[in-house]
């Protein structure tokens, strides 16, 4: 079996921040925690391309990092796969035990730097769906409040866009859209 661990990052929300820059810290934390814990476990890490402004809510073929990370443990290239935490792995419980199933299945496992769980175990894994019903829950949560914010915003006239149409400028106090013959 391979040495090698298949580090996987993601970030759900990046808004204005920018991979690399020094007010953003949610990348390098994730990385350094990987380090820790391959250093714990033994063996090498590969870091896959980070994935940044990607919901942990979607399915495994559309997390490109995760995929890879999955199919090369079936392919004997990686001995597990490593996250920073649980909820970094997949924030939807179907596809979380998908990805543990397809990679326990070949003799690899999942591991989490934080928090971790024995997924080795009946109880290990209760305790892993459990917790990732939680954080399926989080991310339910989050897509509902967010709908409620912009649906309020709605109702009060404020521009959600990032582009401010032509003809009209944004007023600083109140974002709503102010008809500028300058603009």
């Amino acid at each position: 079996m391979s040495k090698v661990w298949a580090g996987v990052v993601r970030v759900s929300h990046m808004g204005a921040r920018r991979s690399g820059a020094d007010d953003f810290h949610s990348e390098r934390d994730q990385v350094a925690a990987l380090e820790r814990a391959v250093a714990r476990l033994g063996g090498d890490l590969e870091l896959l391309p980070a994935e940044l402004g990607v919901s942990g809510g979607l399915p495994l073929a559309d997390r490109p990092s995760l995929l890879a990370a999955v199919e090369g443990v079936e392919a004997g290239r990686y001995r597990g796969i490593v996250v920073a935490y649980q909820s970094r792995l997949a924030r939807d419980t179907l596809e979380e035990e998908l990805i543990h199933r397809r990679v326990e299945a070949v003799g690899g496992s999942v591991q989490f730097a934080t928090g971790a769980v024995d997924g080795a175990t009946i109880d290990g894994r209760l305790q892993r769906r459990l917790l990732g019903a939680f954080n399926a829950a989080e991310r339910e949560r989050h897509v509902e409040r967010f709908a409620d914010l912009r649906e309020a915003a709605t109702r009060a006239g404020i521009w959600q866009r990032r582009q401010t149409p032509a003809g009209y400028r944004r007023d600083p106090d109140t974002r709503r859209l102010v008809p500028d013959d300058r603009a």
